[in-house]
């Protein structure tokens, strides 16, 4: 499997919540998990959230939170995680973004990894794993550098104010 790491202006963005770049991740991965297979769903019910929480050995707290987009057994598992090891923040965090269900055993995720604060979220990388034909591979490798890794961002975009700016 192809892991490659971003650390570029798509990856340590800055927004109020991850609601608002949430819908960017998932973008990518649909977009990319429909050229590996046209027959991955364009869309799918949305699943009840499923939440759930356990304490580390350190005596932090980590939380999740896991969301299905499904049509049948195939679409988008999103996971969000949190380690809440300072009251009231920053603490660490991730979402990761999955297709499920791909032909012929492919794989894609997308993980965002994350400093949160009650205010604010500031992407620290971007982390993507892909299983499938090589040309679809260098395709998807190449655009996920392009929006996460260190390219410029595209002409009109404007940085988001960070406090790690």
């Amino acid at each position: 499997m192809a892991v490659e790491i971003a650390t570029g202006s798509g990856a340590t963005r800055t927004v109020d919540t991850i609601d608002l770049y949430e819908p960017v991740l998932i973008s990518f991965v649909r977009s990319f998990a429909r050229r590996i297979d046209s027959t991955f769903p364009e869309g799918g019910e949305v699943g009840p959230k499923e939440r759930g929480q356990w304490t580390d050995d350190e005596k932090i707290t980590t939380y999740m939170q896991q969301v299905e987009h499904f049509d049948g057994n195939r679409g988008i598992r999103t996971i969000r995680l949190l380690r809440h090891a300072i009251e009231g923040g920053p603490n660490e965090g991730a979402v990761r973004v999955e297709a499920v269900g791909l032909e012929d055993g492919a794989q894609l995720e997308l993980r965002w990894n994350i400093i949160a604060s009650p205010d604010w979220v500031q992407g620290t990388s971007a982390e993507l794993k892909i299983e499938c034909h090589p040309a679809y591979r260098a395709q998807c490798i190449a655009a996920f550098q392009e929006q996460f890794g260190d390219a410029p961002p595209p002409p009109g975009e404007e940085e988001l104010p960070g406090p790690f700016r």
